[in-house]
């Protein structure tokens, strides 16, 4: 949902990650003293690794903090906010002070 409009938001993901996997930490940390490229992810792998839980993770780093559309498809929406008149809420006591 787009944080501005409250309309639905299509986001498309497209993210490109390179794991090495090592067999423990040991392992993982001397690969990682090897390795100079800072684009190489290298984490643990074991015979139950979820990969469809991994790109789910990955999905879900990928998505923005708060989504908004560049331009809301609806511009009515804002003009009618625009033209709506700010009525202050102590305008009812400046009655009561006549």
């Amino acid at each position: 949902m787009c944080q501005r409009c409250l309309t639905s938001l299509p986001l498309e993901i497209a993210s490109d990650s390179v794991l090495l996997l090592a067999a423990d930490e040991d392992e993982a940390d001397e690969l990682d003293g090897f390795l100079a490229d800072e684009e190489v992810e290298i984490i643990v792998g074991s015979r139950s690794l979820d990969i469809a839980r991994l790109v789910e993770d990955e999905a879900l780093l990928t998505l923005p903090f708060s989504p908004k559309h560049e331009i809301c498809p609806d511009p009515l929406v804002s003009d009618v906010e625009q033209s709506m008149e700010k009525v202050s809420p102590f305008s009812i006591l400046k009655n009561l002070k006549q």
